[in-house]
């Protein structure tokens, strides 16, 4: 068994080198069964020693699927167990066609049972960063502002730790702030990074909330008890997945969501809160009526870029698979391609880490550049969406063509190529100089380098 799981292990990890999305990995649910103990109604369908081997088997998949990212079990053993060997074992289909896998009633019953609902969390989730929370008969049961209520504290829990792999929690409840029992609960109020508690259309208080976040609806998932609400924010917003709070698998598919790529260990999905709450204190400042300058001089807006090392790979991994509106090119690299490029001196990769008189974004913009024959290659220019709006672009770039120009460049070439929803980058090459040369290329040649200009309002430090 020792054996089974080190080779399980080694090509599970070459498997995740490659991609980031979810694995479904089985565990053994005990066949095949030999014809006797199949067809002998007196005779077990295993042996004491058989039933052992199995239990130690699944222990140790169990044990290998805990140690790679993004890894769900598919359960036959609960499966088989739940029906009968013997039932399961029976045959759907004419022998002549038997070489398929799983052409017994197991088959079918692992569809349903196992296989269907991760192939809907994955639909459903595939691009989710925003939960959006019902309170009532949702978070806990019953109506805080009528009586006692029931907390659901396995839910608050699990969405707590959901929070802290970066998944932002707002609150969209048809309710009164004061009625609200934050010291019950087990989330509290820090955890939501937008409480829309009051009495508008819910579909209008989403609306707002991308709007604040400046994230796309399509990555928004709606959570909420009543059928009601539900078709009203299906039918206003139809690009948010609605899900009912009264439905267990709801809750199970939630529970998936940690295995996938939305989630990461780091530490800068679980400062994401923080983060984006000090974004909206952002735009509360910069709409207080000053000239621009002046506005984004009052943020105290510090810059520092550098060339990725080694333990920049993760945040740079998660910025190339997560970001979608400030990404020239949505090229998904994956984090080996990434490592890669860390170690081949034809590639630089820039990141720049911001932070202001709110508090510290870390790294938030990055540059992938290769250099072939003596022109620089922005080959990807990827800023987070809590970045844009403070011109780094623009100073981002010009750091690179300064430092292409140190490094003895003649060109600078760049390239846009448009998605669904890249469109706020579109003109980010035209706006720091660069010519159109085609549909998707610009350049900058040697001669306008100097007329890039540095931005005013952003404090530098290189590294």
């Amino acid at each position: 068994i020792e054996q089974l799981k080190a080779y399980s292990y080694d090509f599970l990890s070459r498997v995740r080198a490659l991609t980031d999305k979810p694995i479904l990995l089985h565990n053994a649910g005990g066949f095949p069964l030999n014809r006797w103990r199949k067809r002998l109604p007196l005779i077990p369908a295993q042996t004491k020693a058989r039933q052992m081997f199995f239990k130690y088997l699944n222990k140790a998949i169990q044990d290998v699927a805990s140690g790679i990212e993004n890894c769900i079990i598919i359960d036959e053993n609960k499966v088989v167990h739940h029906h009968g060997h013997k039932k399961v074992a029976r045959n759907l289909i004419p022998k002549r066609f038997r070489e398929m896998a799983h052409t017994s009633v197991f088959g079918e019953l692992l569809a349903k049972e196992q296989y269907l609902l991760p192939i809907k969390a994955i639909k459903n989730f595939k691009k989710t960063k925003v939960l959006l929370l019902d309170f009532d008969n949702t978070l806990w049961k019953g109506v805080m502002g009528d009586e006692e209520v029931c907390h659901y504290h396995d839910i608050q829990e699990n969405l707590k730790k959901l929070k802290d792999s970066g998944i932002l929690l707002c609150a969209v409840s048809k309710n009164s702030i004061s009625n609200i029992r934050w010291d019950e609960m087990t989330l509290k109020p820090e955890d939501f990074v937008v409480k829309k508690i009051n009495w508008q259309p819910k579909a209008q208080n989403i609306m707002e909330i991308a709007q604040e976040l400046n994230l796309g609806l399509d990555s928004f998932v709606f959570i909420d008890d009543n059928p009601v609400e539900r078709e009203l924010v299906e039918s206003q917003v139809p690009s948010v997945v609605t899900l009912d709070a009264t439905d267990p698998d709801t809750w199970k598919m939630i529970d998936m969501l940690h295995q996938f790529p939305n989630t990461q260990d780091t530490e800068s999905a679980s400062a994401r809160t923080k983060l984006y709450q000090e974004q909206a204190q952002r735009a509360e400042s910069m709409g207080s009526g000053l000239d621009h300058n002046a506005m984004m001089g009052s943020l105290d807006l510090e810059m520092k870029i550098r060339e990725a090392v080694s333990s920049d790979l993760k945040r740079v991994a998660e910025l190339v698979a997560r970001t979608n509106q400030f990404n020239t090119t949505t090229q998904r690299y994956s984090k080996t391609e990434l490592a890669k490029m860390f170690k081949d001196s034809e590639v630089k990769i820039f990141v720049s880490e911001l932070k202001d008189k709110f508090g510290d974004l870390g790294v938030v913009c990055i540059g992938i550049v290769k250099i072939i024959d003596g022109s620089w290659e922005i080959d990807s220019f990827i800023m987070s969406c809590r970045a844009m709006g403070f011109s780094l672009e623009q100073q981002m770039i010009w750091q690179i063509v300064k430092s292409a120009k140190e490094n003895n460049a003649t060109l600078v070439k760049g390239r846009f190529i448009p998605s669904d929803r890249n469109q706020p980058c579109e003109n980010l090459f035209l706006n720091c100089g660069f010519e159109k040369d085609s549909a998707n290329d610009f350049s900058l040649a040697e001669a306008n380098f100097a007329k890039l200009e540095p931005v005013s309002w952003i404090q530098v430090h290189e590294s």
